[in-house]
């Protein structure tokens, strides 16, 4: 997957430094940011309707977009398995 960095600034910010990509896969949109509410070391997974404001581990930017990926895609595997049934 392909990342996209969509931090928003303010006109005259001089710190370029992304906290916020995206991905996506079709109609899945995979969000890993930087959020308010959170210490500014964590990274945030939002991928609706699977994940809203959830917590990662990681600390890195490339390891949380790997964790957020993992966790999409244990989420929609067991998905599809439920369907299976």
């Amino acid at each position: 997957m392909q990342w996209k960095d969509i931090t928003s600034r303010r006109q005259g910010e001089t710190d370029r430094t992304p906290r916020t990509y995206q991905s996506e896969a079709g109609l899945l949109r995979v969000v890993v940011t930087r959020h308010i509410y959170h210490p500014p070391d964590v990274w945030v997974l939002n991928a609706s309707p699977f994940f809203d404001g959830k917590p990662l581990n990681s600390k890195g930017a490339d390891e949380a977009k790997a964790e957020a990926l993992s966790l999409v895609r244990k989420t929609l595997a067991d998905a599809l398995a439920a369907i299976d049934g």
